[in-house]
Order: structure tokens, then sequence, then C-alpha cells
């Protein structure tokens, strides 16, 4: 037997037992009487006696049960365990964690029917259907069970139920996945099953919530409500420690792709590759391109760390493989070697084809413009069509807001990729398109900008003051030299309304936002950009900044720039897609297949949602607009191919919070609750005995 909390039997020992011992030590106060004779008072004469002060206490059958009695109170207090299978709940949470780590096949080869160990997945379930086994057999109890499935989302497979075949067949039923795990979800759902009761009723119950994981856990930041116990069985290898050996596994955690400034065709994919065992590794990564061979990357991966507690640092590697794919398509990067986890030996990207932006140009073509001789065709900036042209764009076409309105009615506006207003105010409805507004207010919801007056404007000159250095439009475009006279006043809602887009000022200057970037929601949500000043009123045009930045401002609205080169999904992150014009179901298929029906009433290029993937690969789909045909999905997750182990987890800052079933070490069963019982019936026994010997 042992004792899981001797510190606080010892404390209440070092209290209970002088207490006690103190009782029986207590001198009685009597107060003196003369009386004739002592032969009636013997026995209040043997009672002085007995209290006489530092005596040594007599024999007592009284005091010797009360000490036994106290003893038992003292050890349940300890919380006395014996080997054995741990007694059940009533009501019991079951959570078996379903992240890609859990397919490693490291798991305990017990019942294997081959050499091959398990997968984590295996061992969690066979430990969960013993659990629910033991709820079975308990006596004199129905005690519920729920399961919860652990991955990117929570998800419910049975709620509460005395039915233990349901059970057994609804952990029957859970599959692994290739998603990272969300204990903060479990949590939340485990915390809301736990406070209402099994009819529905907010009454809490003690609920004992069991999850079957191997640990590697990112932190939750939720809390668990105080009726809950929380136990972490851990499955797979114990925790690595120094000195010992760990899970050899490699896996690529990130891919990217970009094309060449210079040279657009030419396009970089950049992949970091990460190894989880205790000697370095040398491997050569294979890249194909819609099927065919693309190039080579050797690295060197160095070892493995691990500290003092436990925690491992993997080895990293990274490198770049450059190709030559003007036309873009599906390039996958594959770990040529088979290892505990599959599922991040191949990662890749949709590379984007090469094309150039078509660029629809308005100018206001006003006559009375004091400026009017000094602008270029239509009153539009005449170095701002330079920096145009020396994009060389498919098309770059300037017209005057009387011909705009004839290409806004004739519909054929979703023929370019960017539209700029140089001093011109669209009319609602916006374009389906980028935009970019110089010189004018664009009428959106939760902004507004106004020329200033003309007393106003005079003394009204600013430098900018501060803009976001690391936003991709102005990363390489440094604004210290600009100078604007006079700027317009740009006013930006604090509590816009609730159909406004997402208003993100980029440029400030004395007298507010200069430049700001306005995000539409929803899966194809436009990004527009306001400039709140008239370009010829500043000497921006003539700094070499300001093709640098318009050229970003290009790329960035368009999604042709050379962080948009590859486009890829995430296992852990919901995918959308947008539908085809007149279509009611969306197909997708690759590593697993499934239908999403279009959502009804929407109009055409209705978003649909598709979920997070299950599993990591190439899907490819039927009924969605163009650009939406192939995904990509990745794990890419460090946390997941390290495959470590822990036997303790994070919740709200705390750790180690939950106990673990350690590799080796029997499981413990709490006794506190017979100690508990035998003090009572020693009471009884107390009481009738002293009842006994107070008799007259």
């Amino acid at each position: 037997m042992t004792f899981l909390a001797p510190i606080a039997g010892l404390i209440g020992a070092a209290i209970g037992v002088p207490l006690l011992l103190a009782l029986y030590l207590l001198k009685l106060r009597r107060k003196p009487l003369k009386v004739s004779s002592t032969l009636l008072w013997e026995q209040a004469v043997q009672d002085l006696h007995a209290n006489v002060p530092l005596r040594w206490l007599k024999w007592s059958w009284l005091l010797a049960l009360q000490l036994i009695v106290l003893a038992c109170l003292l050890a349940a207090l300890a919380r006395p365990a014996i080997p054995g299978t741990a007694t059940v709940a009533a009501r019991t949470i079951i959570v078996i964690d379903c992240s890609a780590s859990m397919s490693a096949r490291d798991g305990d080869r017990t019942g294997a029917t081959t050499t091959e160990s398990r997968t984590r997945f295996d061992e969690a379930k066979e430990k969960a259907l013993a659990l629910i086994e033991q709820m079975r057999r308990a006596s004199g109890q129905r005690a519920e069970g729920m399961v919860i499935a652990m991955a990117a989302a929570a998800r419910v497979a049975h709620s509460f139920t005395p039915d233990h075949r349901e059970l057994r067949d609804a952990v029957q039923s859970l599959q692994p996945t290739d998603q990272p795990a969300n204990l903060d979800e479990v949590v939340r759902i485990a915390s809301a099953a736990a406070l209402a009761g099994s009819d529905g009723n907010s009454l809490a119950q003690r609920t004992s919530l069991i999850i079957f994981s191997d640990g590697s856990l990112e932190p939750a930041n939720e809390r668990l409500p105080g009726s809950v116990d929380l136990r972490l069985v851990r499955v797979g290898p114990a925790p690595a420690r120094p000195g010992e050996p760990m899970p050899g596994n490699l896996g690529i955690v990130a891919i990217g792709a970009r094309r060449d400034a210079e040279n657009p065709a030419l396009a970089r994919v950049f992949v970091r590759v990460s190894n989880s065992g205790d000697k370095p590794v040398q491997i050569t990564l294979t890249c194909t391109a819609d099927g065919e061979a693309a190039g080579l990357l050797p690295l060197n991966l160095p070892a493995a760390t691990v500290d003092a507690a436990g925690i491992i640092t993997a080895g990293e590697a990274a490198g770049t493989i450059e190709l030559d794919r003007p036309a873009g398509g599906v390039v996958l990067v594959s770990i040529p070697r088979a290892d505990l986890l599959a599922a991040d030996n191949n990662t890749g990207v949709v590379l984007r084809p090469v094309s150039k932006p078509r660029i629809l140009i308005v100018g206001p073509n006003d006559a009375n413009d004091p400026y009017a001789a000094a602008r270029g065709r239509f009153g539009i900036d005449r170095f701002l069509l330079g920096a145009l042209q020396d994009m060389e764009p498919g098309e770059l076409r300037p017209i005057d807001a009387a011909s705009y309105r004839d290409v806004a009615i004739g519909n054929a506006l979703v023929d370019y990729d960017l539209i700029i207003f140089d001093r011109v105010t669209p009319t609602p409805p916006l374009p389906p398109v980028p935009t970019i507004s110089i010189g004018s207010n664009l009428p959106v919801p939760g902004m507004r900008v106004v020329t200033l007056a003309p007393a106003e404007a005079s003394n009204a000159a600013t430098r900018f003051i501060s803009w976001k250095r690391s936003h991709p439009i102005l990363k390489n475009a440094p604004l210290d030299a600009v100078l604007v006279s006079p700027p317009m006043r740009m006013t930006i809602e604090d509590t816009p309304p609730a159909d406004a887009p997402a208003i993100t000022p980029l440029a400030l200057g004395a007298s507010g936002p200069l430049i700001a970037l306005v995000q539409e929601p929803g899966v194809r949500g436009v990004k527009r950009l306001v400039l709140a000043f008239d370009l010829i009123r500043t000497n921006w045009g003539q700094d070499v900044s300001f093709p640098v930045f318009i050229s970003s401002a290009v790329d960035f609205l368009t999604g042709r720039g050379e962080s948009a080169a590859g486009r890829a999904a995430n296992t852990g992150e919901a995918i959308t897609v947008v539908a085809a014009p007149g279509v009611k179901r969306v197909r997708v298929s690759g590593a697993e297949t499934f239908d999403v029906d279009v959502p009804s009433g929407d109009a055409a290029g209705a978003a649909v949602p598709l979920g997070v993937p299950r599993l990591a690969g190439v899907y490819r789909c039927e009924g969605v607009a163009p650009g939406f045909e192939t995904i990509v999905a990745n794990l890419a997750s460090p946390l997941e191919s390290l495959l470590a182990t822990r036997d303790s987890i994070v919740i709200a800052g705390r750790e180690s919070i939950a106990g673990a079933d350690r590799a080796g070490d029997p499981p413990k069963r709490e006794v506190w609750h017979w100690f508990i019982l035998a003090a009572m019936a020693l009471l009884t026994v107390e009481w009738f005995i002293y009842a006994w010997r107070s008799r007259p």
C-alpha cells in the first residue's frame, strides 16, 4: 500500500494526536466541600487522583479505540492506494486523441499480431475499451460514459449513456487524423458536459475526465470546473530523458513558394525539415511538379536534443528548390524513406501560373482642373501612368469617368484584375475586383474621405510620421522624404456598422490616416487601397519609392506577388471554396471523397465550407470556380512531427495537474473510503463501551 498524500496525513497527525491526549490530561476543577465522612466519596477521591497533572496515562479501552479511530481518519487523509484498477466514477468522459502524432507506429506491442508495433491510436482505443469493460463490471452502480474525439476540432462521438455497448461502438468507430490536437475545445466541451446532468438539469456531478493521449498537446487556456477529476493515460513510449533514445522521425514542417521578381517563370520552393531522432541524418528530398521529377534537395539534419526536464528540441534544416514552371501546377516535396509517421513525409503547394495583371485606370478628365496641363491623358497623374507602364502589365487601359460608367453597366469590370480611380469616386455598387482610390472618397461604411476647406488646406502640409513597415505594400517603400500638401481628411469610425469591411490604417500623417487598406468580408473578400491625397500635390511621384510602392500594391491586391506564388492548406484549418455558377453540389476527391451541398439561396459564387481536412494530401474539387480546382492539405506541424510523449498536460497555466499511467507502474486504486468506514464502525463500538461504563 502507498499513500498519495502522505504530507497531509502527517500534518493531521501532528495536530490531532496531541489534542486527543490532552483531553485525558486535563485537570478537573472541583469546588472544595467539608463533609462528615469520606466513606461515600471514595469514587470522587479516585477521580481526583486520576487527574493529577503530569501523571502517566492509565490504560483505557476508550483511549485505545479513539486512537485507532483517529489513525483511520488520518490514513484516509493521506489517500491510501493499492495496486489495482482505479475505481470507476459514476460519470466518466473518455477522450481519445485522434491527432497526427497518434498515428506513429511506436505503440505498445502487446496484443499485436505481428512483430511491428501498433500505432499509438490503436493502443489508446484498446485502453479505452478496457476502461469501458471495467465500467460495465462495476457493481452497485450504473456508470455513465461519454466519448469525445480530439483533433483540430473536438467532436462528441457519443453523449452520456449507461449503455456500455454504445460506448464501445463509439470508440471503435473513431478514426485517426492528420490534424493537430486542440485541447482547449476538449476542456470546453467536457466542462459543459460535467456541469449538466444526464437529464439536462444544471446540476454539477462528480465527473472523471480521462484523456488517452501521448501527451503531445498544446497547453489549454480553458479551465476545468472543480467537479471534474482529470487523468491522463499516456500511450506510446516513455518520455525521453537525457542519454536515452528518442523517436527517430523526419518531417517536413514548413513549405512555401515564391517567384523571382526579375524572372517570374522561375519559382523557388522553400522547405524546412525537422529531425526528432538522437542521431544526425543525411537526407535527399525529391520534388515533383504535376507528377514529373523537378529536382532534388540534399539536407544535413542535426540530431535532436533533450534537456533535464524532458523537453525535446528537434534538429532542423532548410533549403530551396528552383523550378522553371511558368505554367504553374501542383508541386510536391517528399522524404523518400519510411519512418514512424507517414503524414509529414509529403507536402506540397499549388503553384500559380505566371500572368500579368490587367489594369483599368480611371481619371476625371476635368477641363477646369488648375493642374490639367501638368496631368496626363484623362487627367491621370503622369508619374502613376509611368510606374504602371514600367511594370509591363498584361493590359493597361486609361479611361475617363464617363466611359467607366458605360463599362460598369456592361458588366465588363470582371475582365480586369485591378481598377485604379485617380480623383474619381465610384458610384455603388463597387466593382467586384480590387481597387486603388487616389485623392477621392471610397463609398464604404465605416470610412469617409473629404477634401479640406481652402482656409484649412493652406496650413495642412504634412509628412508621413509613421507607417506599417512590415506590411507587404510598404515594406520596401520608405516614406521619410514624402511631403503631402495638402492631404485630405480620412475618418475611420471606431465602431463601424455590422456590415462594414475591415479597415486598417497603413500610414499616418499629422492630421490622421493617409493610406488605408479596406478588406471586404467573405472568402473572396475584395481588397481596396485608399490614398487620402492628390499625387500632384506631393513630391512622391519623383521619389524612387513611388514605383516600388505601386508595384507592391498591385502585387498584393491582385494576389500575383511573390508571396502569393504558391497556395496550400493546413490540416488544422477549415477550407472554403467558391462554387461555380449554377452548381448545387461540390465533389471533393483525394485522400478521401465526399460531397458538399452549396448553401441554398446564395447567388453565383457562393462560399462553400469544406471543413477541416481529416487527412493530408492532394484534393481535386469539381463544381468550383476557377482557381479552386486543386487543394493541397499539409500537416506541417512541428509539434506533431516531434512525436514527443509527456506524462502531464497543461491546463489554464497549471502543469502536471493530471496523473499519468507510466510504463511499468501498475495503476493505483484509492481505498481511503475503507478507512472512513472503519472509523465509523469503531466510533460506534466506542460509544457502546462508554455508555456501558457510564450506566448507573
